[in-house]
């Protein structure tokens, strides 16, 4: 992996670059408020659908870090039982599914400050018939207070990617993502 010179965001925070993926200097410490926005997705000529199975934080020997309580607040309730606790319910066989009519988001309480270094999405069911609707730029943002909406200013970014086709249109495949 090929690390730029760091360059110095908007908000003035030192930042690297690695094959179009903007990583933050360091590994976050300990939050409790985690965000994702997808931002864009493969697609959005097709049925303009982003759909994921599960998205897991893990820590320093690559388990994941499963909440107690999990709070979600979700820009939208997704398609009928494909809402957005489907991500983290551990199971491959569910996705939270939505249709990109604007931004999608997901902010996470998990009761408790966690510390992942990376994270991992899979594919959801039916990814290889309804091709496009992975994530195609996406943030991993963090705060240690409640923010309610994606757009907030005093969210930090984890990770960025930019149009990054990772994720390819099979089915139950999971994609391990290092910050």
């Amino acid at each position: 992996m090929s690390i730029s010179k760091p360059i110095i965001s908007n908000s003035g925070k030192l930042l690297y670059t690695s094959n179009n993926v903007i990583l933050k200097s360091t590994p976050p410490i300990s939050h409790l408020y985690w965000c994702i926005w997808i931002k864009d997705i493969q697609n959005t000529t097709n049925d303009n659908i982003f759909q994921m199975s599960e998205f897991e934080f893990l820590d320093g020997s690559n388990n994941t870090i499963r909440p107690d309580t999990l709070h979600i607040i979700s820009s939208s309730t997704g398609e009928t039982g494909q809402s957005a606790e489907k991500l983290f319910d551990n199971s491959v066989d569910t996705k939270f599914c939505v249709r990109k009519s604007s931004n999608i988001y997901c902010i996470f309480d998990f009761d408790k400050s966690i510390s992942p270094v990376s994270y991992r999405m899979c594919t959801a069911n039916d990814n290889s018939t309804w091709k496009g609707r992975n994530p195609k730029t996406w943030n991993i943002m963090f705060s240690d207070v409640l923010l309610t909406t994606y757009s907030d200013s005093n969210w930090n970014i984890w990770s960025e990617h930019i149009n990054d086709f990772t994720m390819k249109d099979v089915n139950y495949t999971w994609y391990n993502f290092n910050v």
